[in-house]
């Protein structure tokens, strides 16, 4: 997938072809998205391109700003084109032009109450090919349309007698509210000042006219809302309904600008995110994305792995592209799904370069990487066997200071033995000067060969292209008669297996981890002669028994088959609490074999039946190969 992944960048774009749009050239006739979408899918769609060490892909992007700077002044208000630009707030053609088909402002502009953040979202995008090249060509050369969109808020910001302190007016949340201080703009304001100030004083040392009205901005600029839960949608407004997008934890990601080593920053960070990613009726597939890579951030390797797996396993179809319901596919999300699997690798957060954060050593026992690109113009090497991090090694371009984060055992032995040292944070300090390169082992543990090459993986579990034949995901249809929803189960014998009848497929779960959601998928039944399966071996988990309620669980943990939403939908599996789930009460009919729902839920009727959605393929859910 992630190979896949890095192939279509290449075929999407070039340095000097057109930006990476929605459907990039496998255009779909009759496709809902024939265009750029700017308040969150072009953003996605280049994010891989930085640690991937793939930047001049990048500037496709950089190009299509810098042609375009008039139709990005001309979608302001008359009055702020003289220091101001900003992209559509929603959809637009390769033009950039803001226009009245989608969530626009004042006379098809951008101005409050529509979304007014986006273009310094894209100045992310643009900045970060600086940050990990060290280039100051490309800041100098961004410059002019990043003081323009930092100018932008300076025209609509405000304050009143009472605090001194600077607020936004009312503006649209992406697809959630309208609400004052909404905390996607104040988070892309704050960066960009905190940005444009330290380019200004640090790095071009420019004397900018705005750079006083900057700094007083930045300095009086309201605090994030914040609420019981965490980060707020903005003033007044909490997180009241799931939604798959993160705009209002963008301090915490994709900007990470939160100082992680304040305790009371770090805790707020993790209830917010816990807040948001517990609601999950509306957590689509890219919002995966981003949970992945925030969970490498606060520490939980299984939830970045089993984040991609649910990406994988619901929205992503045969041909790798993505697909939410009936909307159509289209390419954004797998990009960035990929840059999830590189963060698990290499993430820099706060100065300090994160190495292995998110492997998961139970699912991926091998990891290995060369030459991946890191903030601060480094390129990484690594290797990790069976939860051990062997050796790292970093070559700098610009002998920016350098921090690493690793679970190695020390003491360490450097080679060149250059000066080093272990910060209270954890985190190994080395001074290391441009042009240089140093390998970092561990004196307890020895390195092995230095060498970085594939993992040797389960050769069982190789595929080169498609599916693999072992089992489908098992969802709800109406009960009528047809082989795909017949199974075999005896409730007088403990731990009887649910067999589809007539085959050697069990209902098992996709993983046996401890998190809710698990997709419930048929695969062979290893024990089908004694009619049993080992619980939590190579095939997940098959026990399974039906209790007084007629609720079916997997006996060895309590979890019970639930579904999440709609005509049709994937079981899951989720603990027993019926506060918890949306449907968990089934009827086993051993005249037909039907497994049938007994309970309803909004947009779901019960009677529906299980069945296996393609009896004739039994593909297995999605996998990530090892990378």
């Amino acid at each position: 997938f992630y190979w896949i992944n890095m192939y279509k960048m290449a075929s999407a774009t070039r340095a000097d072809r057109v930006v990476y749009d929605l459907m990039g050239p496998w255009f779909i006739d009759g496709t809902p998205w024939p265009d750029l979408h700017w308040d969150l899918n072009v953003q996605l769609t280049y994010w891989p391109l930085y640690t991937s060490n793939r930047l001049e892909l990048v500037e496709s992007l950089m190009r299509l700003m810098d042609n375009n700077i008039e139709a990005l002044i001309n979608n302001t208000l008359p009055e702020y084109r003289n220091d101001s630009a900003a992209v559509p707030s929603g959809a637009s053609s390769l033009e950039c032009h803001e226009t009245c088909y989608w969530s626009w402002g004042q006379d098809c502009l951008i101005t409050p109450p529509t979304v007014i953040g986006n273009l310094m979202w894209i100045m992310q995008l643009y900045y970060q090919v600086y940050q990990f090249n060290q280039d100051t060509a490309v800041l100098q050369r961004m410059y002019p349309l990043f003081r323009r969109a930092v100018n932008f808020y300076t025209h609509i910001q405000y304050s009143n007698t009472t605090d001194q302190v600077y607020h936004l007016p009312p503006t649209l949340s992406p697809e959630y509210a309208v609400v004052p201080d909404c905390n996607y703009d104040l988070s892309l304001y704050r960066w960009g000042l905190e940005t444009i100030i330290d380019a200004c004083e640090n790095i071009l040392h420019v004397a900018d006219p705005n750079l006083g009205l900057w700094r007083d901005s930045l300095a009086r600029l309201t605090s994030y809302p914040v609420g019981p839960d965490g980060y707020m949608i903005g003033a007044g407004m909490p997180l009241n309904y799931s939604h798959r997008h993160f705009s209002h934890l963008f301090m915490i990601y994709p900007l990470r600008t939160l100082n992680f080593s304040d305790p009371a920053a770090s805790a707020l960070a993790l209830r917010s995110f816990d807040h948001w990613i517990s609601m999950t009726g509306g957590l689509t597939g890219f919002a995966r994305t981003a949970a992945s890579a925030m969970s490498v951030m606060f520490g939980r390797r299984e939830a970045a792995y089993t984040n991609l797996t649910l990406l994988l396993d619901d929205f992503i179809l045969d041909n790798t592209f993505y697909r939410e319901g009936e909307n159509g596919e289209c390419g954004e999300t797998p990009p960035a799904a990929a840059s999830a699997i590189q963060d698990w690798m290499l993430m820099a957060w706060n100065g300090v370069l994160h190495v292995f954060a998110g492997i998961y050593d139970q699912v991926l026992p091998e990891a290995a990487f060369y030459g991946l690109r890191a903030s601060g113009a480094f390129l990484v090497s690594a290797r990790r066997t069976n939860g051990t991090t062997l050796f790292i090694e970093v070559f700098s371009e610009s002998g920016s200071p350098l921090q690493l984060m690793t679970d190695m055992a020390g003491p360490y032995i450097l080679t060149p033995a250059y000066p080093h040292r272990l910060l209270p944070s954890g985190a190994l300090e080395i001074d290391l000067p441009a042009a240089a390169r140093v390998l970092i082992v561990s004196q307890a543990v020895a390195p092995g060969p230095l060498v970085v090459a594939p993992a040797a993986g389960d050769p069982a579990s190789f595929n080169g292209w498609g599916f693999q034949p072992a089992g489908d995901p098992l969802v709800m249809h109406p009960c009528t008669a047809a082989p795909a929803q017949t199974f075999d189960y005896d409730p007088a014998v403990p731990n009887s297996v649910i067999r589809l009848r007539g085959h050697n497929l069990c209902i098992t779960t996709a993983s046996c981890a401890a998190n809710d959601g698990d997709r419930l998928v048929l695969r062979p039944c290893p024990g089908a002669a004694a009619g049993l399966e080992v619980p939590c071996g190579h095939f997940g988990n098959g026990l399974w028994t039906l209790d007084n309620a007629s609720q079916l669980f997997v006996n060895v943990s309590g979890r019970c088959m639930d579904i999440n939403g709609g005509a049709g939908p994937i079981v899951d599996t989720w603990t027993c609490t019926p506060t918890n789930t949306s449907n968990t009460a089934w009827a086993y009919n051993a005249t037909d074999g039907s497994v049938r729902s007994l309970n309803a839920n909004p947009g779901f009727t019960a009677g529906r039946c299980l069945t296996d959605p393609d009896l004739s393929r039994h593909v297995p859910p999605r996998k990530l190969v090892q990378p």
